[in-house]
């Protein structure tokens, strides 16, 4: 890897918000870091998920819409649990865990970021990216 490489990583990494970028090549281990504060880190939840005010469907009602903390396979239960954590519909409180991003062998929480009914936005078993909309909670 050379400079010019890295500099277009760290512009990348600038221009989609990620803090952190891990690359593993047979040659080296790259981790890079942005320690910047951002004005949208204010916005998001302690879960990492991004809480940004939207419009429910076919309504007038506010909403917090949950956006996908990481990139990953969107499942709403874990492998070692036979039942989804919530569904499309039902009543979720603050910190509630609402699915998991599976990357690899590692599992991820999408925790609520508020109270109100949920609306699930993606499939069971979706790749999305980071800031992939998850849900909507009409509060």
């Amino acid at each position: 890897m050379n400079l010019d490489e890295l500099r277009a990583l760290i512009a990348l990494m600038d221009a989609s918000d990620l803090t952190l970028l891990e690359l593993k090549r047979p040659a080296a281990d790259l981790r890079l870091r942005l320690e910047a504060a951002r004005s949208e880190a204010a916005a998001r939840s302690a879960s990492g998920a991004a809480v940004v005010p939207a419009l429910a469907a076919n309504s007038a009602e506010a909403a917090v819409q949950v956006k996908a903390p990481a990139f990953g396979i969107f499942t709403t239960r874990h492998p070692a649990r036979g039942e989804a954590f919530c569904a499309d519909g039902q009543q979720v409180e603050q910190g509630q865990t609402l699915g998991m991003l599976r990357i690899n062998e590692l599992y991820v929480p999408v925790i609520s970021p508020a109270a109100g009914t949920l609306r699930r936005l993606v499939e069971e078993e979706t790749l999305t990216g980071y800031a992939t909309p998850l849900f909507d909670i009409v509060v």
